[in-house]
């Protein structure tokens, strides 16, 4: 067995970079629980508050759904979007090595090994989106998306473990505990109209000079599709025992009713959700802000969800796992607490919007979301940035935006083709958070405003 356990000394790099590239490969940094369906506001870097109009107000402030400019009719369809981060130690720190298909020296693996350890572990976050149905009509919208995320934490012994195993970082064994890693997924559908009431023209509010101005209402269903929520609870590897205690609660996708047509997408919880907007409008500038989730009574619907122990032990007299479904009363109260604080949080964004020029407009914004890890986050916690839309070529409308977020920047850059009231719009985004880097995209294929 002690050869056993020395033979993780190897840290099968192939292996943790696989997991690392699991981590970071499915999709994207977002701006709202609503799924943003308009690749001009990625190209912007989400500094779109301002200047969501038509269906994209539902995503940003419905009361811009209220003021002058609002398309009569706009309508999206079947948009996709994503981006991923791994940090500190990135998705490309890997993918250089993977491309060539060489082995990771051992003295970069100890550099990364150093920056996990100062940062207290490797962090990968993803988002991921697909708007369905985007439609407006006057002053009303409604969307209809669904959106997945992903969180995940490795803590130091952990990636320890996957880049030397137990014994090849000072050459003798050692005892290495995983507490503290954790991953958290979930995916859920919203279904969301609004409506913006113009208020005319009038003193707007906050000291706002004349102008006209409109509030904006948002009321949204959230079905939860799938949920999934591991913590370690104190697996180790030592000399002469490999120890796993990976408790999981997860959405049971089995179909218990025999009849063959359940699915995990109606089996997950249900609630409603509230936003409200101001927004303001002068001559050339253009005010916005808007309280997300006001109020939010989506919860996880406990009685589908199941419990898996995780829990292994190697050594020289005993090999056994426990990876079966269990009830998920059975969840240690940390799990189960975890659920019921996996929910939405209340988000503010603001922002302005100044034109300054026929053919140039600039932005700013800052977006606050009051949830944490142990909370549904969709895109960072924390953005503050500016963006621009150049229209020198009426068909060729050109987009960047570049901001702060937490734990460092991001910016991004896209453009459209104009047909008339038709844009195909595609957008780019590449970001550096926590010592690591993101990546992100949206396309927009069927756009009409």
């Amino acid at each position: 067995m002690t050869r056993a356990l020395r033979n993780l000394k190897t840290g099968t790099w192939r292996a943790s970079a696989a997991l690392c590239v699991t981590l970071a490969g499915a999709s994207a940094a977002l701006s709202a629980q609503q799924a943003n369906s308009s690749a001009a506001a990625t190209g912007m870097n989400g500094n779109y508050v301002a200047m969501g109009q038509g269906q994209d107000a539902v995503a940003w402030n419905p009361a811009m759904l209220g003021i002058s400019r609002n398309p009569h009719f706009s309508l999206n369809l079947l948009t996709p979007g994503g981006g991923a981060g791994l940090s500190p130690v990135s998705w490309n720190d890997f993918a250089q090595y993977a491309k060539s298909n060489d082995s990771i020296p051992t003295s970069v693996r100890r550099s990364w090994l150093a920056s996990v350890t100062s940062r207290g572990g490797e962090t990968g976050s993803e988002n991921g989106s697909m708007n369905w149905l985007g439609l407006s009509v006057g002053h009303l919208a409604l969307t209809v998306s669904t959106t997945e995320t992903m969180q995940t934490t490795l803590n130091p012994g952990m990636f320890q473990a996957l880049m030397f195993g137990n014994a090849g970082y000072t050459g003798s064994l050692q005892n290495l505990g995983f507490s503290g890693s954790n991953l958290h997924m979930s995916a859920f559908s919203t279904a969301a109209a609004s409506y913006g009431f113009s208020l005319g023209n009038s003193k707007g509010f906050l000291g706002l000079p004349a102008g006209e101005s409109s509030l904006g209402l948002t009321v949204k269903y959230v079905m939860g599709n799938f949920l999934l929520i591991g913590q370690d609870a104190g697996s180790t590897i030592d000399a002469n025992n490999v120890n796993v205690n990976f408790p999981v609660v997860m959405t049971n996708t089995s179909d218990s009713s025999g009849s063959g047509g359940s699915s995990a997408a109606t089996k997950g919880g249900k609630g409603v959700g509230m936003d409200i907007g101001y927004a303001w409008r002068g001559d050339r500038m253009t005010a916005s802000f808007v309280v997300q989730n006001l109020f939010n009574s989506f919860a996880w619907d406990v009685t589908q969800l199941e419990s898996r122990p995780g829990t292994a032990v190697f050594n020289a007299s005993t090999n056994t796992s426990n990876f079966n479904t269990a009830a998920y009363s059975t969840a240690p109260q940390s799990l189960q607490q975890a659920v019921k604080d996996y929910v939405f949080k209340p988000a503010i964004l603001m922002g302005v919007a100044y034109k300054a020029n026929r053919v140039t407009t600039v932005t700013g914004d800052f977006h606050q979301q009051f949830g944490d890890q142990s909370s549904i986050l969709v895109g960072p916690r924390t953005q503050v940035g500016g963006g621009v839309e150049f229209r020198g070529l009426s068909f060729l409308p050109l987009r960047a935006g570049l901001s702060y977020v937490t734990g460092g920047y991001s910016a991004s850059a896209g453009l459209g083709i104009a047909l008339g009231p038709v844009e195909l719009g595609i957008a780019g985004r590449l970001g550096h958070s926590n010592g690591g880097n993101e990546n992100g995209f949206m396309l927009s294929l069927i756009s009409i405003k």
